[in-house]
């Protein structure tokens, strides 16, 4: 058979016998399409993350007039200093999302080596704090800079919980157990600390409350290795995009080396593959495209849509600021994290403190109180994500015949109304409890029937930001917790002074009354305006710009 010779356009190409590997089926690597063990494995380990580093936040509480003593240096260092041993790991938490929320978006970067690599920030550091000082007294400058190291290396697990949730579960109607699940570890976690911390750091010694984390910390990064696969969309599709560069690169190599060589060699003719014999022309250059038929190694139309999502790092990491800054909604709902977070480790703060003082009861005893924490939160998350789901189910359904503007987010309001009217009920109700010195079940009870608002609330507003800001859910939840965090490590440092002048009846009421009249009026406001409040802009709108950069 005599030699070929270059194909015209309009003619089928030639190609070598064996041609590369074709990558897997982009289908099965997309979150939507894992199998239902998949997702409650990924999901089990993010949430056990979760509370693994809000645990670590508050487990020092009850330690902290044991820690007052061993700092002493003659003298034991001011409350507010001691206190910080505490706080100082809220703001790290708020501080580091900024920075590792928008990388994991990056397409380059994605999800998961953010997530294990934080988990390994936080297991060193938790060990460096256990054996800070080990041959004498505790340093408390080396503490406060390793409790910093370690709340850093945990915020990511808590923001990236969240977008996750949203990657594994695109329908919003089905999103509300994922998220209550992964989001009940952010008020459970802190109310679980300092039960652990007390209980530990009285049989053992407070070096064992850091050990111990760090060996959980340990196992998480160890199981995540095989448990954490990645979820963002942007990374799936980059590193399919670079998988096809790689096997066309290859493919031209081979066809070099092969030109010398009588080969078997394929036409593609009418759709189909038909195999011919004969020798590659000495002048024939390996080509440059691949017909149709075996596109799937070829570099694709979506190459130019990775390449132009590639934006710079500092662009990227601008966005969880210029997003605060230039859309409203996500100014109001971080203001709003800020006041209820606060509050609630206003109460964290000083629960083992209420018993140990007014009630006399040691510091093992006072911290089993923080069940009452752990148990409303666990109820909360049995209910809440199930009556979110089945809210906007029903509102979905009744509002699409009226073929109305309102969305997922405006059909999270009602619960969200009812949650802020539980919170300032059930912190007035703990606050003159425990100032009328009532049985401490009573105590109990009231902080049962908050922290279930509590908590509600706060999936609420979580899912509200997933839904809105869709694939920058991470930069819009970094920036929403900032001042959630922020709030954690400055309220604590005055609650001493509220409730010394106010006491707990009054102290307390003033935060609801507070809380209240803020908080409130903003679920009716985005239920009635929620559309028209969504569209503002204070300057150019940042997901604008980033999503016409993609077109």
């Amino acid at each position: 058979m005599a030699p070929s010779t270059i194909a015209e356009p309009s003619t089928p190409e030639v190609f070598p016998e064996e041609l590369p590997p074709r990558p897997p089926p982009t289908a099965s690597t997309s979150p939507a399409n894992w199998t239902p063990l998949q997702r409650h494995l990924l999901t089990a380990h993010l949430s056990l993350s979760s509370l693994l580093s809000l645990s670590c936040a508050s487990a020092p509480s009850p330690l902290l007039p044991r820690l007052s003593i061993l700092l002493s240096n003659p003298s034991p260092p001011s409350p507010v200093l001691t206190l910080l041993t505490m706080t100082i790991y809220f703001l790290s938490l708020g501080l580091s999302p900024l920075c590792f929320a928008p990388l994991s978006e990056h397409p380059g970067i994605g999800r998961r080596p953010i997530l294990l690599g934080s988990l390994g920030i936080f297991t060193l550091a938790n060990a460096l704090t256990a054996i800070t000082g080990s041959s004498g007294k505790p340093i408390l400058g080396l503490i406060l800079t390793m409790r910093f190291l370690a709340g850093w290396g945990a915020g990511t697990s808590v923001v990236l919980s969240a977008p996750v949730m949203r990657d594994l579960y695109p329908k919003e109607e089905n999103r509300g157990k994922g998220l209550a699940l992964v989001g009940g570890a952010v008020y459970l976690g802190p109310a679980l600390g300092p039960l652990f911390g007390g209980v530990v750091g009285e049989r053992v010694g407070w070096r064992w409350v850091f050990w111990i984390m760090a060996l959980f910390g340990a196992a998480l990064l160890a199981s995540g290795w095989f448990l954490v696969r990645e979820s963002s969309a942007a990374k799936i599709e980059y590193l399919k995009v670079q998988r096809e560069k790689e096997e066309a690169a290859a493919f031209k190599v081979r066809w070099r080396k092969e030109r010398l060589l009588g080969v078997r060699y394929f036409t593609l003719r009418d759709g189909k593959v038909v195999m011919d014999k004969g020798t590659v022309p000495d002048d024939l250059e390996p080509p440059t495209r691949l017909p149709s038929g075996l596109s799937t190694i070829a570099p694709t139309a979506g190459s130019d849509h990775i390449e132009k999502a590639q934006i710079r790092l500092g662009q990227a990491l601008l966005r969880p600021i210029r997003l605060f800054c230039t859309r409203p909604i996500l100014t109001l709902i971080a203001l709003l994290n800020g006041m209820h977070f606060g509050i609630y480790c206003i109460v964290l703060s000083t629960f083992a403190t209420l018993y140990s003082e007014r009630y006399h009861q040691s510091e093992s005893s006072a911290s089993l109180h923080y069940m009452a924490i752990a148990l409303g939160a666990s109820i909360a998350v049995q209910v809440s994500g199930r009556l979110m789901d089945l809210l906007h189910r029903r509102l979905k359904a009744r509002y699409a015949a009226r073929q109305t503007d309102k969305k997922a987010q405006e059909f999270r309001m009602p619960l969200g109304a009812l949650a802020t009217v539980i919170v300032p009920i059930g912190l007035t109700w703990y606050g003159w409890a425990a100032e009328r010195h009532a049985h401490w079940i009573v105590v109990d009870i009231a902080v049962v029937f908050w922290t279930i608002g509590t908590f509600a609330l706060a999936q609420v507003w979580l899912a509200y930001t997933v839904d809105e800001f869709g694939p920058f859910a991470a930069s819009a939840s970094a920036a929403s917790k900032f001042w959630g965090y922020l709030a954690g490590f400055l309220f604590p440092l005055f609650s001493p002074l509220l409730y010394e002048r106010l006491g707990y009846g009054v102290g307390n009421t003033v935060l609801a009354v507070l809380f209240l009249a803020i908080a409130w009026p903003v679920p009716i406001l985005l239920w009635l305006y929620g559309p028209r409040v969504r569209a503002l802009t204070w300057g150019r709108s940042l997901i604008s710009e980033e999503e016409n950069s993609r077109q």
